[in-house]
């Protein structure tokens, strides 16, 4: 075979080469770069049951719920994209008719929790604070009652690609 056919070879192969990295360049594209949460959210209904004469806490699918009953709200989370996710965050609302119980938010390494009783206009960290004025004019702080909870935010300072995780949260029925 002479030069110019081995020549002729090489760059067929080459353009050949250059039109299969081109079928690549949508999945290295900037948009797939990016970080992307998924998010699933569950609810299941608490339930004790008394096993071999254990009280056993179980959670089941909720069917329906009536007063008193708690809800488990299960949020998991994987991020799907091709870099990390910084500052990223997760806002649930505490649903109507229920009442947030305290201390019931799982918190993973590197997540910072906070809560709203304003709608989710704003965010601190428990217990959040409401100011009434007195009936001698002085303004009094103290400790939002649980019932004005409306909202829990859960603020990530990185989410790894491939990295998934679970929030959980509870409310009682009322």
């Amino acid at each position: 075979m002479d030069s110019k056919k081995i020549r002729k070879i090489i760059i067929a192969a080459l353009i050949i080469g250059l039109m299969n990295i081109g079928s690549l360049l949508p999945v290295l594209s900037a948009e797939n770069l990016k970080p992307r949460l998924n998010l699933k959210t569950t609810a299941e209904k608490e339930i004790i049951k008394i096993i071999d004469g254990k009280k056993v806490t179980q959670n089941i699918t909720v069917d329906e719920a009536k007063s008193g009953d708690i809800i488990v709200y299960t949020i998991e989370y994987k991020n799907e994209g091709m870099s990390a996710a910084t500052d990223a965050f997760i806002i649930d609302p505490i649903p109507q008719g229920t009442r947030f119980i305290e201390n019931s938010a799982a918190v993973n390494e590197n997540v910072s929790l906070l809560f709203s009783i304003d709608c989710g206009s704003t965010f601190g960290a428990w217990p959040l604070k409401i100011k009434s004025k007195k009936s001698d004019g002085t303004i009094e702080e103290k400790n939002a009652p649980v019932e004005s909870y409306t909202h829990i935010k859960w603020v990530f300072s990185k989410v790894m690609p491939g990295e998934a995780g679970k929030l959980k949260f509870k409310v009682k029925m009322y």
